[in-house]
């Protein structure tokens, strides 16, 4: 009797047990690989962004200023290099005597037209790279809880415990060839369900990347407490 109703109890135990999150995350075209997911709290990962955009739209805007100023040193040395180049081609069509110090010349505009785009240049890829997949990872709190997907996707994740209001699901896999390995991501928010547990499963798609228009949506519908 003893023995039975020990049995009977570690039945109702286990049972009690939360069951596994299962999931899958799709992988398609060039990504492959094992994937990487962690779990984090809503509000912890909503905090971490909104910090990361708001300084990101500071710098932004001073990039502006400066790309419009470096713009301006661009057209004026374009037009130095135009007038230097059509004075050259006069100086070598009559053989002037001068036409060494015309083609230094030239070449000198030349180079500070060249420069001047660079600089354009870089400032643009610079305020392109101001949001990046790899700059909202390096931002993240340490996770929750981290569990690796097969090649496949699939993964089984423990329920969270002590998540609040949601959590959030980060996965990471390396992708591409010849060495270059970018980062591919997807993240997607696991709410309670009417009776307080989380889902037991979740689907990760094309539809989850890790995208900043995806995680501004997600840090302003966090902040109105979506």
């Amino acid at each position: 009797m003893l023995f039975a109703g020990l049995a009977g109890g570690g039945w109702w135990w286990l049972n009690l047990e939360p069951a596994l999150i299962s999931g899958r995350v799709s992988l398609s075209g060039d990504e492959t690989g094992a994937v990487e997911i962690r779990v984090f709290r809503r509000e912890d990962l909503s905090t971490a962004w909104r910090e990361l955009l708001a300084a990101a739209e500071v710098r932004a805007a001073e990039l502006g200023e400066l790309s419009g100023e470096a713009l301006a040193r661009y057209r004026e040395a374009w037009l130095a290099h135009d007038e230097a180049a059509r004075v050259c081609a006069v100086g070598e069509e009559y053989n002037m005597p001068d036409l060494p110090e015309l083609r230094a010349e030239r070449d000198a505009k030349q180079a500070g037209e060249v420069a001047a785009m660079e600089e354009l240049k870089r400032l643009s890829a610079e305020k392109q790279g101001l949001v990046t997949l790899q700059g909202l990872l390096d931002v993240l709190p340490a996770p929750l809880q981290t569990v690796m997907a097969d090649a496949q996707g699939i993964f089984a994740l423990p329920p969270p415990e002590g998540t609040g209001v949601g959590v959030v699901l980060v996965a990471v896999s390396p992708s591409g060839s010849d060495g270059v390995i970018p980062l591919c991501g997807w993240f997607g928010i696991l709410e309670p369900e009417a009776d307080g547990r989380l889902p037991g499963t979740v689907e990760l798609s094309s539809e989850d990347r890790l995208e900043v228009d995806a995680i501004r949506r997600f840090v302003a519908g966090n902040e109105r407490g979506e």
